[in-house]
């Protein structure tokens, strides 16, 4: 799905985006600290200039939205990876800016029976089920799940597309 930014936003402003794992990782830790990006092991692929475009994109959104699979991706990742006293600040920040997010909790019921589990697992899924549900669009650097969700329907962007466009 090869759309430009302005029909993202015409469609789904309104509706919502959900940011996958990677993706909120980059704007927690640029809203925290830009100089983070570089030194944090999942965003070090990542400039401020990314971090300003995926700002931008997102404010433009009624709401964010996230899943609890998302959010315990996201702290497993930053506990890994942050040791004191950048840990508490961190986790301060992220919890101010996560708070205004809007969560959406997908039942495991609904993930289990998926032929797609072993594939994708269940932060992918619950991505796709609340997709299908509130009719957002999804915003993810991983393209095997852009293409998925394509497949199956739903709106998904791939931030890379973004970057290119807005470049």
């Amino acid at each position: 799905m090869d759309q430009t930014v302005e029909h993202f936003l015409d469609r789904y402003a309104s509706k919502g985006v959900l940011i996958d794992t990677n993706l909120l990782l980059v704007y927690l830790i640029g809203t925290f600290d830009r100089s983070f990006l570089q030194r944090f092991p999942r965003t070090q692929n990542y400039t401020s200039n990314d971090y300003d475009i995926l700002s931008c994109f997102l404010e433009r959104f009624h709401r964010v939205i996230v899943t609890p699979h998302i959010l315990t991706e996201v702290s497993n990742l930053s506990l890994q990876a942050l040791k004191d006293p950048y840990a508490e600040d961190f986790f301060a920040s992220m919890a101010h800016v996560l708070g205004s997010h809007v969560e959406k909790h997908i039942p495991k019921e609904r993930i289990l029976p998926s032929p797609h589990l072993a594939r994708f697992g269940f932060t992918d899924l619950s991505i796709q089920e609340t997709a299908r549900e509130l009719r957002c669009l999804v915003l993810s650097d991983d393209l095997r799940l852009v293409v998925h969700l394509g497949d199956c329907g739903l709106a998904a962007a791939n931030f890379t597309s973004i970057r290119i466009q807005s470049g």
